[in-house]
């Protein structure tokens, strides 16, 4: 049985600061008109307002009044306020999803805070860097900035901060997989309930049933979303409500495998929910789809599943698009519908394979955003190191002039100063080379990764065209689909959008590896240059035949071509001499 993806949705209370439109539209216009006759305190001030007022509405214009406050704030030579500049900018990135962006200034808001002892300010910067590396999915650095910031909470006593913040510990042990321990968190801030808000309570009632839930607890999860329900119910929140819905409907139908309560807290969770909310939407007429499909309820389950993928397609959600598919696909197999059913393995074959190669896609953007941001940084270095170098230089030729009696004592020290900026030369050479292997570790690991990932991809697809082949008919239209389905699996397997992805990774590491191959004989063939790159990645026959969708026999043949084109001798080593160029 094919399994249904949860999403899983973490509450990460994290601060941006008061966010929201703290200023009406004609209050704004006001604020602008006055800003000209302002000093420059009261300007910093209003840029402040007026970043919160564009921020709430979603406006590009928040980033240019974040600048305008930097460089207010930079010449007033106010330290807190250049801080908060920064923090602002970083936000404004954050909410950008320019992640890289977002770190930098935060990291600069941070030192300022750090020097200037602005504990409370501190602690909200920690938090919200923990925030910027719990999108990049780096988990371990979230969890340091986020244990800082309860650090400091705690040294000044803020409850509502250590409550936040051992929430947002507890998400990221979720997030990682031990919901026991994220459970003791939630369970910590429970202790003092009377002393935290309704909406904190909901939210956290939630995550304790969400932890249950993946626990396989389903009873003690159910207790706790009724809770959230309960509450939600009453502060007539209508989304909050439809989710709690959803959740317990989940249980009912996934864990507890009774239909008629499942079904009855779905459509409850539908009714009540909002028209813009069309993910839960989406997941919602899934979950109904499959109740329908695990009691071999085959002909009910089509309707839901179909607006499910509907919805999907109106939000471009691939995710949603592979799983309406595939039990759409299995649904009409089970009914004897074999001409609707190939329709659907088809679309759930397309959307599966987009929703990996955009994975790679964005794994490999993310990749080279991070080789660059790491470049520049040592650039900076390098630059910080060689402006320390001159200063040291100019004072020792000022010492000079002033002290010209101590001539040979200022030629030992200009003799030892050489030698250690040539030592310190040495070490930063040897850092960037380190940094450079390390960087070419890593892309050799993401090249060998995107290989596997087209090995396994035809090996699926393979088995797939063998069950296709198997299936035996006498209707002539299902005939004519079947070869045409079949048709298409071999065309996807000898994809060029795999081989493409590979090469941007292959080139990056090796380059004009396939120019210098063509310099030599400028006859070998493209499937020759791919069979090339597989031996300089030390892949064997059997690997490489399922690669490129031959036999091993004729991945024998072309290395014969390809020896004879490379002018090799007999005893020579094909590798080898790959491994060279």
């Amino acid at each position: 049985m094919y399994p249904l993806k949860k999403i899983l949705i973490f509450i990460f209370i994290i601060s941006f600061g008061k966010i929201q439109a703290q200023i009406s539209k004609k209050e704004k216009d006001i604020l602008l008109s006055d800003i000209p006759s302002q000093n420059n305190i009261q300007k910093i001030k209003s840029y402040d307002k007026l970043f919160k007022y564009y921020t709430a509405n979603y406006s590009d214009s928040a980033e240019y009044y974040a600048d305008k406050m930097l460089s207010t704030a930079q010449k007033s030579n106010k330290p807190k306020f250049t801080a908060l500049s920064y923090f602002n900018l970083g936000t404004f990135y954050f909410k950008d999803s320019q992640f890289l962006k977002a770190e930098e200034y935060f990291q600069k808001a941070v030192k300022i805070q750090e020097e200037q002892e602005l504990y409370k300010d501190l602690a909200l910067t920690y938090k919200n860097l923990a925030r910027v590396y719990y999108y990049n999915n780096n988990l371990s650095k979230s969890t340091d900035y986020t244990m800082k910031s309860l650090k400091i909470y705690e040294k000044i006593n803020d409850r509502q901060g250590i409550t936040d913040t051992y929430i947002n510990l507890g998400t990221l042990h979720s997030a990682s997989g031990n919901y026991k321990k994220a459970l003791q968190y939630y369970f910590s801030v429970l202790k003092n309930k009377d002393s935290i808000s309704t909406k904190t309570k909901l939210k956290l009632y939630h995550n304790i049933g969400s932890q249950y839930k993946r626990l396989n607890k389903a009873d003690s999860a159910l207790l706790y979303y009724k809770k959230s329900l309960a509450i939600s119910s009453k502060a007539n929140l209508r989304n909050e409500t439809a989710t709690s819905y959803f959740d317990i409907g989940d249980i009912y139908g996934y864990y507890k495998n009774k239909k008629d309560s499942a079904l009855f807290y779905l459509n409850k969770a539908l009714n009540i929910l909002g028209k813009n909310n069309l993910n839960l939407q989406k997941a919602i007429y899934a979950a109904v789809g499959k109740t329908y499909f695990e009691n071999k309820e085959y002909k009910k389950s089509i309707a839901p599943l179909k607006k499910s993928l509907e919805i999907a397609e109106k939000l471009q959600n691939l995710n949603g698009k592979e799983i309406a598919n595939y039990f759409l696909y299995q649904a009409y197999k089970k009914m004897g519908k074999t001409g609707k059913s190939l329709f659907h393995m088809e679309k759930y074959i397309q959307a599966k394979d987009s929703v990996k190669y955009n994975e790679a896609e964005i794994k490999l953007e993310n990749l080279q955003s991070k080789y660059e941001n790491e470049k520049n940084k040592l650039k900076i270095e390098k630059l910080e190191q060689k402006q320390k170098s001159d200063k040291k230089i100019q004072n020792l030729l000022i010492l000079a002039i002033i002290l010209l009696v101590l001539v040979f004592a200022l030629i030992i020290r200009s003799f030892l100063l050489s030698r250690k900026k040539n030592i310190l030369k040495q070490e930063l050479l040897k850092t960037e080379k380190e940094k450079i292997n390390q960087d070419l570790q890593f892309k050799t690991k993401e090249l060998t990764s995107q290989a596997l990932m087209m090995l396994q991809k035809n090996k699926l697809l393979d088995e797939i065209l063998q069950n296709v082949s198997e299936i035996k008919t006498e209707d002539k239209e299902t005939k004519q689909k079947l070869i045409q389905l079949k048709r298409k699996l071999r065309y996807t397997m000898n994809s060029e959008k795999d081989w493409e992805l590979f090469r941007k990774y292959f080139e990056q590491i090796n380059k004009n590896f396939f120019t210098r191959l063509t310099q030599i004989n400028d006859k070998i063939t493209a499937s020759e240059l791919k069979l090339a790159a597989l031996i300089k990645l030390r892949f064997n026959i059997k690997e490489s035949a399922s690669l490129l969708n031959i036999s091993a026999g004729s991945i024998k043949t072309s290395r014969y071509n390809l020896r004879k084109k490379l002018n090799l001798e007999r005893n020579d080593n094909l590798y080898d001499f790959l491994n060279k160029i």
